[in-house]
């Protein structure tokens, strides 16, 4: 008979998430943040480069804010720019992945950047340009905020994963995809030997300190915690009562249903979604659910990190000057009779509702989201004052164009 084994369960931050940035926040438990301290800083870093950009967010959770910060790194990660230190990085790790995604990664900006044109935006449209041509991978707000307001693929969080030195082990599957999953014949209710191997296997995984599991559960990602039956749990004492007893086949096939009761085997995991830690048993799976088990590096260290924050400082300066530009051009484009319509309040005083609520319907989350986790975005508390002193210019020119987030609005 097996010997009760306690099984190993991670005590992990608990993160909120972004509208479809699930991936993005369960990814960031994983790795375990509070005790990473290099991870930790390095993102802190990434947050504090490039948050004058975007201005005052209506979140102070440090944790949605990291997000930000991943997405801006995948960005940079997988675009078109000559950053030769982080394309050898990842192109000996992943070879023809990484390759791969940097072509599908620049086909969904450019369907982007379609959809604001069919939308007669061109000025919003304009500015994915700036990561998608020349030699450089500009981002602004704007190519920031779609993408962090779109489901994460798996090969999007392997990329990321690798950043912090996890690989991802590849398993054996019929669907190619190296994730190790349940079929259609494993999740019936007399479990098979063959599924009760795989069930071990998932658990063994679970229990190596150095693997963390992301779960993709439908259009979900989220975090493993442990993966265990009950009775490793419970030490299973009424099952060593029996077995003390006698070794009848009544007592064998007694602790037998315990061990294996589909309701008794049980996924542990932090939802991004609640902000929670939920538990599923085995009853509860799909065959479209799948585990994606990524293993730590063993002599690796962090060198990744200085190149990355070598090439953020020359790029953020360009990428702040490039959005003012826009935002400067926005603010002059806003019709008089609109203006003089919204008087209520100053924030309402310096945009037009019309290109408040265009561009607000890309900021938050109503393409591709989940409309119940709306991105919210605060008003300006009291208008900016103007830094130069052009020529003879009025009281509603000289205040200075809004940040990021001052633009948006949400009733």
């Amino acid at each position: 008979m097996n010997e009760a084994k306690h099984p190993y369960i991670r005590h992990i931050p608990t993160y909120t998430q972004h509208a479809n940035g699930c991936g993005l926040s369960s990814l960031l438990m994983l790795v375990d943040l509070p005790k990473n301290i290099e991870i930790r800083e390095f993102l802190d870093k990434i947050w504090e480069k490039i948050s004058g950009i975007f201005g005052k967010t209506s979140f102070n959770q440090k944790d949605l804010k990291l997000a930000v910060a991943l997405q801006y790194l995948l960005l940079k990660s997988v675009g078109n720019s000559q950053k030769d230190a982080i394309y050898k990085f990842f192109n000996e790790r992943l070879e023809y992945l990484y390759e791969d995604h940097k072509i599908i990664n620049k086909y969904n900006q450019e369907q982007f950047r379609q959809e604001l044109l069919n939308k007669h935006q061109s000025d919003e449209a304009y500015t994915f340009l700036h990561y998608l041509e020349g030699d450089h991978d500009y981002i602004t707000p704007l190519i920031l905020m779609t993408n962090i307001h779109t489901m994460k693929t798996d090969a999007e969080l392997k990329i990321l994963a690798e950043i912090f030195n996890y690989e991802f082990l590849y398993q054996n599957s019929e669907d190619q995809t190296g994730a190790f999953y349940f079929s259609k014949q494993d999740l019936v209710k007399k479990i098979p030997e063959t599924t009760k191997e795989k069930w071990k296997k998932l658990e063994e995984f679970s229990n190596d300190p150095d693997i963390i599991i992301l779960y993709g559960q439908y259009h979900h990602w989220l975090a493993i915690r442990g993966i265990y039956r009950i009775h490793q749990l419970t030490q299973m004492k009424k099952t060593q009562e029996i077995e003390n007893l006698d070794n009848s086949q009544e007592s064998v096939e007694k602790v037998e249903s315990n061990e294996w009761n589909r309701k008794s085997m049980i996924i542990d995991m932090n939802d991004p979604a609640t902000s929670t830690t939920v538990q599923l048993n085995f009853s509860q799976l799909s065959e479209g659910d799948r585990f994606y088990i990524l293993k730590k590096r063993a002599n690796t260290d962090f060198n990744i990190f200085k190149k990355y924050l070598k090439y953020i400082d020359n790029d953020t300066k360009e990428e702040e000057k490039r959005w003012k530009t826009f935002l400067k051009k926005k603010v002059k484009e806003k019709p008089k009779r609109v203006e003089q319509k919204f008087i209520q309040t100053d924030e309402e005083a310096f945009i037009s509702a019309k290109y408040e609520s265009k561009i607000k319907e890309i900021l938050d989350g109503s393409i591709n989201s989940n409309h119940q986790e709306k991105y919210r975005i605060v008003k300006l508390k009291e208008p900016p004052k103007v830094n130069e002193t052009p020529k003879e210019k009025s009281e509603e020119d000289n205040k200075e164009y809004p940040k990021f987030w001052d633009m948006m609005d949400e009733d």
